[in-house]
């Protein structure tokens, strides 16, 4: 999908640009909010639906908070971005800021294979190696998301 922005589409999209982006929106802060629950729900010590026992409880309880608390930060985000984006001066922070959320979504969601993938390495290796590679990633597409928001590599867009 190729859209930044209102401006730069054609007269008749830029209404249906103009009602696409509180939807979606709204869309990511419910499916947020489901997720917050969802992780709160183990940091209170519910054990409905889970797969074996975490090792220590204490530390999977307080990994299940801090995502509630971050993940409850997502759907507050995304509801403020429809009006932010109205603000010119506001929208570079608003592509940059999605862009690093979805960099670290993404690298979120790769963590287990990136663990399956350095099983032979030691645990303090495998660590160090996530990291570092963790770290590079979010640099380089950040980069290139801030540089194609800003105009200076014009439109990146990835798939």
């Amino acid at each position: 999908m190729q859209v930044l922005s209102a401006e730069c589409m054609p007269a008749q999209t830029a209404p249906a640009l103009a009602t696409m982006r509180p939807r979606a929106s709204r869309a990511a802060a419910a499916w947020a909010l489901g997720y917050a629950l969802y992780r709160a729900y183990y940091a209170v010590g519910g054990t409905w639906g889970m797969f074996g026992i975490p090792a220590p409880e204490v530390h999977w309880r307080f990994i299940n908070g801090v995502g509630a608390v971050i993940l409850l930060g997502v759907a507050i985000t995304a509801l403020a971005t429809p009006v932010a984006w109205r603000r010119p001066s506001l929208r570079t922070f608003v592509l940059a800021l999605c862009w690093l959320m979805t960099v670290g979504f993404v690298m979120h969601a790769m963590v287990g294979r990136a663990q399956s993938w350095s099983a032979g390495l030691s645990r303090a290796a495998r660590r160090r190696w996530w990291v570092v590679s963790a770290l590079i990633a979010i640099l380089a597409l950040t980069c290139v998301g801030l540089l194609s928001a800003t105009g200076v590599i014009g439109r990146f867009i990835v798939g």
